[in-house]
C-alpha cells in the first residue's frame, strides 16, 4: 500500500532474467495483482547482514503497490471487518486467508514483527475457529 516517506515495507527481491520476466512472469503477476496493485519502480534497500563489512547498496526493483486512489481500495476499517473480509474472500490465487497465514508465517520466520499482520492473523484464525465450531 502506498504510504508516506517514513513507512518501512519488508520484502525479498529476486533477480530475474529479462526474457523470463517478459515471457513468463510479468503477465502472471499482472493477472494475480489486478484490481488494486500496479507495477511501480521503487528503491529497494537490502537489510544488512551480520557481516558489517558487506556493502548493501540500494537498487531499483519492480514492485506491485496499491494506492488509496485505486477502485479496489476499501479504506480504513475496524479489525473485525477486515478479518471477516479476508476470511470470506477468494481471489485468482486462492483464499485470502491462506495468503495472510503464509505472510504472517514468513514474517515470523524472517524475524520481522508487523503488529497489524499479527493482529489480522489472530483475528482471522479466531473467527475461522468460531465459524467452524472449534
Amino acid at each position: 500500500m502506498e504510504g508516506d516517506a517514513n513507512d518501512v515495507v519488508w520484502g525479498i527481491a529476486y533477480e530475474i532474467e529479462a526474457s523470463v520476466w517478459q515471457n513468463e512472469i510479468e503477465k502472471k503477476l499482472d493477472h494475480r495483482e489486478k484490481g488494486g496493485y500496479n507495477q511501480n519502480i521503487t528503491k529497494f534497500h537490502p537489510k544488512k547482514g551480520t557481516d558489517n563489512d558487506v556493502k548493501c547498496d540500494s537498487f531499483d526493483v519492480i514492485a506491485y503497490i496499491g494506492k488509496v486512489t485505486d477502485d479496489q481500495y476499501a479504506g480504513a476499517a475496524p479489525l473485525e471487518e477486515m478479518a471477516k473480509t479476508i476470511l470470506e474472500s477468494v481471489g485468482p490465487s486462492g483464499p485470502n486467508k491462506e495468503y495472510l497465514y503464509n505472510l504472517a508465517h514468513a514474517l515470523k520466520e524472517l524475524g520481522i514483527e508487523d503488529e497489524h499482520v499479527s493482529e489480522l492473523d489472530k483475528a482471522v484464525k479466531q473467527m475461522e475457529a468460531t465459524e467452524s465450531g472449534s
